[in-house]
């Protein structure tokens, strides 16, 4: 039926007889090859025979027809029932004998049930028929269906008009064997491969003719191309012409497929899927890696990555996948990197990329570009991620290694001297030894003190075995002692001599009072009076001229006292 318009169409049935009672009818010799459940079906029959029909269906179930929208898939396989009218009525006096069929349905109780062979499924045809797919239902000689049936009702030829039976019994279905030789027996290398492998075929026994269909050559490796029955066909010495077949199954190679990025950078992992498989060989332009869905591969140079992928069956198939691995930027430093000492700053210069980001951002003056400047007050790593016109990145890493400043000591000095006076400062605090003295004034060891007046910063700097050097510095101040007049007070400052003590008075705030002899020898000083008016003890100091030096903010003044 190819009208797929046709109002109330239905599935093609072999005898569907659906409305009885149907009495005395025989049905016998009958071939149904039927794509349904109903093979041959009377529901409500009365002494009717149903004798020696091959009932079958080669597919089982339907197969869903693409253009026809009316077409199922869960019809099948065909079958021979016997049951009650659809009122209820039981039927009964029936005889079901010598039927081949591949399903049997019928209700207990309806006759005599005998000598028939269900078969199950289309799987089984292949054990007694010539060439099923091809419509060849005549019994193989080596059926169990041969000689198998019962003389009760049987019909006296088959559905081609040979006589029944030609044998020590009748046989099975509408076909009666004819009595040539045993079937020629196929022997195959397998019955199962996978798509493209070849399959070598050969039969057993003496035969002449010997032909198989689908052009496939006796003694040879052939490749088939789809599943099915391949028949050979043969004569034997009577003449006789002979068939068998074999059920050969073809298992389509698995659709492998890989995915992942066609290009990557040097030294990175990418990951490549793989699908359409059940296990997997992975194998790549330097060697072969283990099995896994999954490969995390980290490619040197351009190549070739292919998996061979295994399904259920044990059918391979392949894939492969190109990868283009990108250089990554050639980046160096301009320049060695050097030690530097606390407190230094070293300038690092990079080149090769065309981008640069640096962390972390501890004493560094920016995070980008090519040049920077660092100044760490410790050990301390950098790393440099430098990124290529083409987007591969690489890290620079480099170490600025930090040497502290030593400990240098530099004490024992006082705050002031007279003009005139100086000082040899090796007889100083001074540490580590080894190191100079420095300022203006200092000549080698000694401190001049006829530079002038004035403020001084002189020092003892000391460099250790990192060329790291450090300085300690002391303030001096060089007054004038040898002044010419002595006033006892001024419009800024009065000097009022008590019993035991000076008293400086003034308009401003006085900052520091100190009190040398004639020979510029510190004798008694007051460090950050803040105060207008400050009294100084002289119970300690000897009779006779001493010169009293007075700091108030930026000025310096001197005073000539005489104590009695």
């Amino acid at each position: 039926c190819t009208d797929t318009t046709r109002d109330f169409r239905g599935s093609m049935q072999g005898m569907g007889c659906f409305d009885g009672f149907y009495n005395n009818w025989t049905i016998e010799n009958n071939l149904i090859v039927t794509d349904h459940w109903h093979g041959i079906t009377l529901l409500g029959a009365t002494n009717c025979r149903i004798v020696n029909n091959t009932v079958v269906d080669i597919y089982d179930v339907t197969p869903i027809i693409s253009w026809d929208s009316q077409s199922q898939s869960n019809y099948g396989p065909a079958w021979i029932k016997v049951a009650a009218h659809k009122n209820g009525t039981p039927s009964t006096g029936n005889s079901v004998l010598n039927n081949i069929c591949d399903d049997m349905q019928n209700d207990t109780g309806i006759g005599t049930i005998s000598n028939n062979l269900v078969l199950g499924s289309s799987n089984n045809h292949s054990q007694h028929f010539e060439d099923p797919l091809n419509f060849d239902f005549h019994l193989i000689n080596t059926s169990i269906a041969i000689d198998a049936g019962t003389m009760t009702y049987a019909p006296n030829t088959d559905i081609e008009g040979s006589p029944r039976p030609n044998g020590s019994a009748i046989d099975l279905g509408a076909y009666e064997n004819q009595g040539c030789a045993i079937n020629v027996t196929p022997i195959v290398s397998t019955n199962s491969v996978c798509a493209g492998e070849p399959i070598h075929f050969n039969t057993s026994g003496n035969y002449s003719n010997i032909s198989w269909n689908n052009g496939i050559i006796n003694n040879d490796n052939n490749i088939i191309s789809a599943s099915g029955y391949q028949v050979v066909t043969a004569s034997d010495n009577n003449g006789c012409e002979i068939k068998d077949s074999v059920l050969i199954t073809i298992n389509p190679l698995p659709s492998v497929t890989l995915t992942g990025p066609s290009s990557t950078c040097a030294s990175e992992t990418i990951t490549i899927n793989s699908a359409g498989a059940n296990s997997y060989q992975w194998t790549f332009s330097n060697g072969t890696l283990t099995s896994n869905t999954s490969l995390a591969y980290t490619p040197s140079s351009d190549g070739t990555v292919s998996v061979v992928g295994t399904d259920t069956n044990g059918c391979e198939n392949s894939a492969s996948h190109f990868v283009n691995v990108l250089p990554l930027p050639n980046v160096s430093f301009e320049s060695s990197i050097p030690p530097i000492c606390d407190g230094d700053t070293v300038s690092i210069s990079v080149t090769g990329a065309i981008s640069y980001t640096w962390s972390p951002n501890v004493a560094i003056s920016t995070t980008s570009g090519s040049s920077n400047y660092v100044y760490p007050s410790s050990n301390q790593s950098y790393n440099i991620l430098c990124e290529g016109n083409n987007g591969c990145e690489v890290m620079l890493p480099f170490l600025i290694e930090v040497s502290p400043l030593p400990n240098v000591i530099f004490s024992g000095i006082q705050d002031s001297i007279c003009m005139g006076i100086n000082i040899d400062l090796t007889q100083t605090i001074h540490s580590p030894s080894g190191g100079n003295f420095i300022g203006v004034g200092v000549s080698g060891s000694d401190f001049i003190s006829s530079i002038g007046v004035g403020s001084y910063l002189i020092g003892y700097t000391y460099e250790d075995m990192n060329n790291c050097s450090n300085t300690a510095y002391h303030s001096l101040d060089v007054v004038d002692c040898a002044l010419s007049i002595h006033p006892q007070s001024s419009s800024e400052v009065t000097i009022i001599k008590m019993n035991d003590c000076i008293q400086f008075q003034s308009t401003k705030i006085l900052d520091q009072i100190s009190i040398y002899d004639l020979f510029g020898k510190l004798l008694y000083k007051v460090d950050s009076c803040k105060t207008n008016i400050v009294n100084c003890s002289i119970h300690n100091l000897s009779k006779g001229m001493v010169v009293s030096v007075i700091k108030s903010g930026n000025q310096i003044s001197t005073h000539k006292i005489i104590i009695q």
